[in-house]
């Protein structure tokens, strides 16, 4: 099977961000930083999603839902400053 390209990455995170409407509606903004890596603006709570090289979209995002099913309700909305994606099997919330 052949390796993704960064812009494929990138194109494949955009494209999941505008198709399903959860994600279109929850996420406000997105940043490319200078490393290359992505990070994440939600339109209603105020934390800022770390979300690292675009690759292992679906496990990143299925994290993030689950920090706003099982984490936010029970800790507050607003409660975290910065939720981390990036390490595998890990939500790193700050």
């Amino acid at each position: 099977m052949k390796e993704s390209s960064y812009e494929e990455q990138v194109f494949n995170l955009l494209n999941i961000n505008e198709k399903d409407e959860f994600w279109k509606a929850q996420v406000a903004g997105r940043k490319l930083k200078n490393d290359r890596e992505f990070e994440l603006f939600p339109q209603v709570t105020k934390q800022r999603v770390e979300f690292g090289l675009p690759v292992d979209i679906d496990r990143k995002f299925s994290k993030l839902m689950t920090f706003y099913k099982e984490i936010l309700p029970k800790k507050g909305w607003n409660s975290y400053e910065r939720v981390n994606l990036k390490f595998e099997n890990q939500i790193i919330c700050e």
